[in-house]
Parts: structure tokens; sequence; C-alpha cells
């Protein structure tokens, strides 16, 4: 892709959309539009993208399953999230084990809550050995299992007795970041990414 860092290298317009996108670093902007809008990324190396290289987009994902490289998403400004998140104010951000987001400058800092969020930015409830309490209206329980080729953490239904279920819980649990002065927008950060200023804990 080109572009320059001041035109729209891409408008998806109205609608829920995807991009898939495997190539160098983004130097124009991808306009999510309107609509529940993903971008995905993945060029089966190390791949970073910055924060101000997209707008109105809801999910960010860095694709991979079972990769020797990790890929970077970049914080450049912590009101780089205003521009995203327009469904509900919150901005997923999808990956595994080796990725990585970077915080750019002083100006980017975003701050970790002792929140946790399933794939539809509802509060979930954390417990220990890595059970969650969905906050859906059912109070099931799911509990985290790493599968390590993929370095991704998956997650099962308990029982009403605790024990684990042949069935899976399809979503993903995120740990909640906000930033800049609380006006209710919030950085969703899959429970396996590393976020830079912040120790990494494994769930399990």
């Amino acid at each position: 892709m080109k572009g320059s860092n001041t035109t729209t290298l891409l408008d998806m317009g109205s609608g829920d959309d995807l991009v898939r996108y495997a190539g160098n670093d983004i130097t124009g902007k991808i306009d999510g539009g309107a609509g529940f809008d993903i971008l995905s990324y993945d060029r089966k190396d190390s791949q970073t993208l910055y924060s101000d290289d997209f707008f109105n987009m809801e999910r960010i994902d860095m694709v991979g399953t079972g990769r020797l490289y990790g890929d970077t998403l970049v914080i450049m400004d912590q009101r780089d999230i205003e521009r995203n998140g327009t469904v509900k104010k919150q901005l997923f951000v999808d990956g595994e084990r080796g990725d990585y987001v970077e915080q750019y400058l002083v100006n980017n800092e975003i701050t970790r809550k002792d929140l946790f969020a399933d794939s539809d930015g509802d509060s979930v409830i954390k417990g220990t050995n890595g059970i969650f309490t969905l906050d859906n209206g059912t109070g099931r329980k799911i509990k985290a299992v790493y599968d390590e080729p993929t370095k991704d953490t998956k997650f099962v239904y308990l029982d009403s007795d605790g024990n684990k279920t042949a069935e899976n819980y399809e979503g993903n649990i995120y740990q909640v970041y906000t930033s800049d002065g609380g006006r209710g927008f919030e950085w969703l950060i899959d429970i396996d990414i590393t976020v830079e200023g912040y120790t990494f804990t494994p769930i399990i």
C-alpha cells in the first residue's frame, strides 16, 4: 500500500468491514467508516502498525498461529482512541503471546485497570486459576486454556460443579485500559498481549 501521512489510503465506507493487510508498514491512513470494522495484519514476520495510521476502526487483529515473530501496535497518541471504537467507545486489540503494544511518548500513556471484558465489550469477573464469570445475564463460568502451538489463550465453559465441559467459549477476554481524561474511551487489549510499562502476567 502506498499513500501519505495526510491522505486517506483506503476508505471502507459504511457497513461492517474486514481489511486483511500483509504488506510493509502503512504510510497512508485507513478509514473504517461506519459500522464494526476490523483491520487484520500479518505478513508472516514481525510487523509494526501505528495508531495514527487508522481511524473509525473497532478491532485491530494481529493475526498468526504458532508464529516465530510477534507483531507490534505502537500507540502514537492516547487520543487516537477517540478516532476509533466509535460503536461503543471501545477499541479491541487481538493477538497472541509475543505480540506487543508499545507506548511511543509520554502523551500516549494508557492506564491498566483491574477490569476485564468479553468480545462484546461487556464486563466479566476474574476469579482464580484462569476462571472468569460472564456478566451477560447467564452468570456462566469459563476457564482459560493456553494453546502452546498457536500461542493463544482459549476458553471452555465450566459446568455447575466447576468442571470443564466440551463446549468452547467462542469469544475472547480482554484487559481494560483507559486514557486521556476519562472521557469513556477504552482500549480492550487481549490478555495474551504484552503492554509496555506493565508486567505481563499469564492468566494461566
